[in-house]
């Protein structure tokens, strides 16, 4: 069985290799185990805190998964590489997935341009069983005159879309109607969650909990698309809202969860311990000098 978690390096053509985490369910089976892709957000990386959640609450839920590093981040560059490279990039942690699953349904996805190149791979043919879109941006930041959905209509995986009610990249009314232009798309709200799935501090919530409920609503939309129980049109542009969890259950989750944010942390703890030590090396080798 592979290992629950491992640093890998994809192959990207014309571009140098990129960093990847790759996660294994305890059960896993080639072939049949679903394997999730999530690439990350213009401003984000192979660390950024959510997607480390994401994936590791997902392969909890028994999923293969792959975050990834765009080549500029890879770099440690903070301006996005062209939309040419970045979507050869997706396709290149596609085929690595693939490889590691070894087939299996595939959703691909991530968060916000992450995301959006996702789905532009998706417009051009179904190479992926669906499509995970959380805080899709319909426009760059101050051009909301340039919305980015002229593609959408053209998808036919299932597609989920997680956005927050405040986030200024998709305002409500119109993503909804963005949505609603396609076939087979969900789109659930996170009530007073802004592009980066933050609320206001009056709402009394960690950012933990927000990534929880994403989590939970992607968990249970993927089982439904895995199980044949495609999404029946979109939803109103209401706000989501987690049912209570049953008091009998309630220990079993909180249990699962705290497992799950523990293996987050240790992971971060084991980047920053490695970071540290080759700074500390280029020193002693420089003051040698």
């Amino acid at each position: 069985m592979p290992s629950r978690q491992k640093k890998v390096s994809i192959p990207v053509p014309g571009s140098a290799a990129v960093s990847g985490i790759y996660m294994a369910p305890d059960a896993f089976e080639a072939g049949r185990t679903p394997s999730v892709l999530l690439a990350h957000g213009a401003g984000g990386g192979l660390d950024d805190p959510m997607l480390t959640f994401v994936q590791v609450f997902l392969r909890a839920r028994g999923y293969a998964m792959l975050r990834f590093n765009f080549p500029y981040r890879e770099c440690g560059k903070k301006v996005p590489d062209r939309e040419e490279v970045l979507e050869r990039t997706v396709t290149a942690a596609i085929d690595f997935l693939r490889a590691q699953a070894g087939g299996g349904p595939l959703f691909i996805g991530g968060r916000s341009m992450g995301g959006r190149m996702a789905s532009h791979l998706a417009s051009r043919g179904s190479i992926a069983s669906g499509l995970l879109l959380l805080a899709y941006p319909l426009h760059a930041p101050g051009r909301p005159d340039r919305v980015r959905d002229q593609h959408l209509a053209a998808i036919r995986v299932p597609t989920l879309f997680v956005s927050g009610t405040r986030d200024a990249l998709a305002p409500a009314e119109s993503l909804a109607q963005a949505v609603g232009r396609m076939r087979n798309a969900e789109l659930r709200w996170i009530e007073g969650g802004d592009h980066a799935f933050k609320l206001l501090k009056s709402a009394g919530r960690a950012s933990e909990d927000v990534w929880e409920q994403v989590s939970e609503i992607a968990a249970g939309w993927l089982g439904d698309v895995v199980a044949g129980k495609r999404p029946s049109g979109t939803r109103a542009p209401a706000a989501d809202r987690v049912a209570p969890t049953p008091p009998g259950k309630a220990a079993a989750r909180l249990k699962a969860a705290q497992n799950e944010k523990a293996l987050v942390a240790r992971s971060r703890a084991s980047s920053e311990k490695s970071a540290r030590g080759g700074k500390a090396g280029a020193a002693r080798r420089t003051k040698g000098r």
